[in-house]
């Protein structure tokens, strides 16, 4: 007769696996006893802490063409092998717990801090993404910059790379030319402001009014 024992707890014989959730190292010990016939077997299961990475970036946007540099930082607890990658290559081996790293783009990436677990396995990873993007641009213009009362006078405006365009407050398109037929009987200001991925720009024009001529007849 055949008895089998799992960390000394009688285990059906026909049974061949168990699922275990480990929360620290142990040790199991199999043990098949048949007659006065005793084979054992030990099996150890270490237990390892998960890594903990924390990566930050001083900026997640850049300004195309201004050269701009941005300061990466990690902190990785219980690792084996600490990584940092730039479009899956790798910029620096063997890195400290604990570091920072400084650099200037000029086109969108993905930086990767990987590390090891001190299983000396698997891998955790913790990525950032830093986009390289235009500022917006603005071209504002008036064709009179001194007006009569209810003379009609033209705005201009284009802008690139724009998320919203706005005219004195109105949301406007992104290029256009407005005439304003009835012209303005004081000096009036005409504000664009023009909101990118950075924040927002504004130009002003100032229309500024001329009295109409008087004749008197003598």
């Amino acid at each position: 007769f055949t008895k089998v024992f799992f960390n000394g707890k009688v285990v059906r014989t026909k049974s061949n696996k168990k699922t275990l959730n480990a929360t620290s190292s142990q040790q199991y010990i199999l043990e098949v006893v048949n007659g006065q016939k005793i084979t054992k077997r030990t099996l150890k299961v270490d237990v390892f802490e998960k890594p903990i990475i924390k990566f930050t970036s001083s900026s997640n946007k850049l300004r195309k063409g201004k050269n701009e540099e941005i300061e990466l930082k990690w902190e990785v607890k219980h690792a084996d092998q600490i990584k940092l990658l730039c479009k899956n290559k790798i910029v620096k081996d063997n890195l400290t717990s604990q570091g920072f790293y400084k650099c200037n783009l000029d086109e969108d990436s993905v930086f990767t801090i990987r590390a090891k677990a001190l299983d000396k396995k698997t891998i955790f990873e913790e990525k950032i993404k830093i986009e390289v993007l235009p500022e917006a641009t603005i071209k504002f213009e008036v064709d009179k910059e001194y007006v009569f009362p209810n003379i009609p006078f033209t705005l201009k405006w284009e802008t690139e790379n724009a998320k919203v365009v706005t005219l004195n407050g109105k949301v406007v398109a992104a290029r256009e030319v407005k005439t304003i037929d009835k012209g303005v009987d004081k000096n009036t200001k005409y504000s664009l402001l023009v909101t990118d991925e950075f924040g927002t720009k504004t130009e002003e024009l100032m229309v500024k009014m001329l009295s109409m001529p008087k004749i008197e007849t003598i």
